[in-house]
């Protein structure tokens, strides 16, 4: 290889380290202020300064941490200490730094107003504390170390969000509560809850805890192998007024160990001839499941309705029927009596 081509490619190669070296420098600032509600965005409430893009944050206070100027960024924040990080303007979190994940809360709530959003480049974990309020969007960070832009919330944690955007969420513990969740990959829920109007995912599995939500559409499988699904009648429109799933793959039901939970809200009236197609699966739509909840729970009907469940794990349908009244069952007796000795005097007679 001709030499100077190889002085250029060994300069480049220094150049580019050197640059990657930079925008993952060992920087790192910590609260200081110990005030009772202080400013993120003045410079003697950190002992090093307000961090930038590539400093990373660490934050360990009893009392109210505001971010009041747009614009800011920062490498990663670690926040603890029972606070609160109010966020009245957008936050990028750059996942530069040196720590991971890049958002890490433990015993402390994030507020985020509303309309504005937290955006981090890599994983989120909420250990015994909050993230809520606006919008939480991730994106992974390709560059080392690796981190995929998955949400993990665990113990005490919850996140009450109106839209959250990311690889993948794992609800451990807690509670998740999101108007509108979309996963890249897997939505996993193994204790806890999970409560979403609107949920779109490559793939759902639940072990444990509990599942609520409005629509749910999955690409892949949804894998069912513990816990409770609870399902919302509200009214007669499929995915708006009741709950539906549209799975692309297959639904796969353990059949000990898991309940579907049927609830009514906002004051809706079930009553006779009410069909609801609670979900739809596989590329053929055709409802099928593998294997059934080991219980299931419906609302109680009036003694004049009977719950119809014989079709739910065929064709996901669950109707309701009318139950004949005492008197018709009465009349109906009669005229199958006076008919039954008509036929046999007509008989004896033929004799």
């Amino acid at each position: 290889m001709n030499k100077s081509l190889v002085v250029l490619l060994y300069a480049f190669m220094l150049t580019n380290f050197c640059m990657h070296s930079v925008l993952l420098a060992q920087n790192s600032t910590s609260w200081s202020s110990t005030a009772a509600n202080e400013n993120w965005n003045v410079g003697g409430n950190w002992d090093n300064g307000i961090p930038d893009l590539v400093t990373d944050a660490f934050i360990s206070t009893v009392n109210t941490v505001t971010l009041n100027t747009s614009g800011l960024e920062v490498a990663t924040v670690k926040f603890q200490g029972a606070g609160i990080l109010q966020l009245n303007e957008a936050l990028n979190i750059t996942g530069r730094g040196t720590e991971t994940p890049s958002l890490m809360i433990t015993d402390s709530d994030v507020i985020i107003a509303n309309g504005k959003s937290l955006v981090v480049v890599g994983d989120v974990e909420v250990i015994d504390g909050s993230i809520s309020g606006g919008n939480l969007m991730l994106t992974p960070d390709t560059a080392a170390p690796l981190q995929d832009g998955k949400i993990l919330v665990q113990g005490t944690g919850s996140l009450n969000a109106a839209t959250v955007n990311a690889a993948s969420v794992t609800a451990s513990g807690g509670n998740v509560t999101v108007e509108n969740l979309t996963t890249s990959g897997t939505t996993n829920v193994t204790g806890g809850s999970l409560n979403a109007n609107s949920l779109n995912a490559a793939s759902v599995t639940t072990s444990g805890g509990s599942v609520s939500v409005g629509t749910l559409t999955t690409a892949g499988d949804y894998d069912f192998t513990g816990g409770t699904l609870t399902m919302n009648l509200g009214g007669t429109a499929q995915g708006t007024e009741y709950s539906f799933l549209d799975i692309g793959g297959d639904f796969d039901i353990e059949n000990s160990g898991t309940t579907l939970e049927v609830a009514t809200v906002n004051g809706f009236a079930l009553s006779a001839g009410q069909t609801f197609d609670l979900w739809d699966v596989g590329p053929s739509n055709d409802s099928a499941t593998d294997g059934m909840f080991a219980s299931i729970i419906l609302p109680t009907l009036s003694t004049n309705l009977e719950w119809d469940d014989s079709q739910l794990f065929t064709t996901g349908q669950l109707s309701i029927t009318a139950v004949p009244e005492p008197s018709s069952l009465a009349a109906l007796g009669m005229l199958l009596t006076v008919f039954t000795v008509r036929r046999r005097r007509r008989t004896t007679v033929a004799a």
